[in-house]
């Protein structure tokens, strides 16, 4: 276990009817792949009511491949709480760093 560095982004909902008024993202600072670490979503009444992290992160040194083996997904409202299970699929596809840079990225588009 590590503490890790992360951007914490505070997004606000002005629409009302929307399920959530406020919701804070967890994203990795490290891996430059900006990676959703997890999050907490509040109500329109300002009440935490839910809140998701990963359970365990799959990591392929090879192709640098970074994919979260599941979630757990907690209702604090309501007091249940539910694993969502994702199973990457690994191939010996190895994109190189320089892909997702701007200078990268610009190249792939013209």
């Amino acid at each position: 276990w590590e503490k890790r560095p992360l951007w914490m982004l505070e997004v606000h909902t002005n629409n009302e009817d929307y399920a959530y008024s406020k919701r804070i993202l967890y994203i990795e600072k490290e891996d430059m792949t900006c990676s959703l670490y997890g999050g907490e979503f509040y109500d329109q009444s300002g009440r935490l009511w839910r809140g998701y992290g990963p359970i365990v992160q799959a990591h392929d040194e090879k192709t640098l491949f970074r994919c979260w083996w599941g979630y757990q997904v907690l209702d604090i409202i309501s007091g249940h709480s539910t694993i969502m299970r994702m199973y990457p699929k690994l191939r010996d596809i190895i994109v190189p760093m320089e892909v997702f840079t701007i200078k990268g990225l610009l190249k792939k588009a013209k």
